[in-house]
C-alpha cells in the first residue's frame, strides 16, 4: 500500500512547494493580516509600475532583458558571449541615459541661474499681451510660432 504524502501544515515553511533555502525551513509564516498587507503593497507597486510603464514596447523590453539576464545567469551553450555583449550594451545604454539626464538637468539649472529663462518667459508674455509678433518670426498655418524654424533662423543670424 502506498504511503500518503504528509499534510502541509500551512503554518510553517516547508520544502514541498518550492525550492527553499534550508535555513528558512520550519520558520513560521506571517499572520494573515501581515500577508494581506504585503499583498496590497505588491498590488500597489504593480499598479504604479503599470501606470508609469504603460507603453507596450517598454514592457516588452523589460521582459526581453529579463530573459537574457536569466539566461546569462544560468549559463548555457553560446549564452556566455551573447550575455556579455548584452550586458555591455545595457551598460552603454544606461550610461547614455544618465549622461543625457545630467546634461538636461544641468542645462535647466544654468537657464534658471542665468536668468535667460526668465527673460524668455517675460518676452513671450509681453508678446502675448500685445498680440503681435516681431517681423520675420515664422508662424505655422494655425498662427502659432514655429519654434523649430525660429531657432534655425536665430542660429543662422537671420533674426535679431
Amino acid at each position: 500500500m502506498a504511503r500518503a504524502a504528509p499534510r502541509d501544515p500551512r503554518t510553517i515553511i516547508t520544502p514541498d512547494a518550492f525550492a527553499v533555502d534550508p535555513e528558512l525551513l520550519g520558520t513560521p509564516l506571517a499572520r494573515p493580516g501581515r500577508r494581506a498587507l504585503a499583498l496590497l503593497l505588491d498590488l500597489f507597486f504593480v499598479g504604479m509600475i503599470t501606470v508609469l510603464t504603460s507603453g507596450v514596447w517598454f514592457v516588452l523590453g523589460v521582459v526581453i532583458a529579463g530573459f537574457f539576464l536569466n539566461r546569462a545567469r544560468l549559463g548555457g551553450r553560446g549564452g556566455d558571449r551573447l550575455a556579455a555583449v548584452f550586458r555591455v550594451f545595457l551598460g552603454c545604454m544606461g550610461l547614455a541615459a544618465l549622461s543625457l539626464t545630467l546634461l538636461v538637468w544641468g542645462g535647466l539649472r544654468w537657464l534658471d541661474r542665468s536668468g535667460v529663462g526668465d527673460d524668455l518667459v517675460a518676452a513671450l508674455e509681453r508678446l502675448e499681451e500685445e498680440g503681435t509678433l516681431p517681423e520675420g518670426v515664422p508662424v505655422d498655418d494655425d498662427g502659432n510660432v514655429d519654434v523649430a524654424a525660429l531657432m534655425d533662423r536665430i542660429r543662422s543670424g537671420d533674426l535679431d
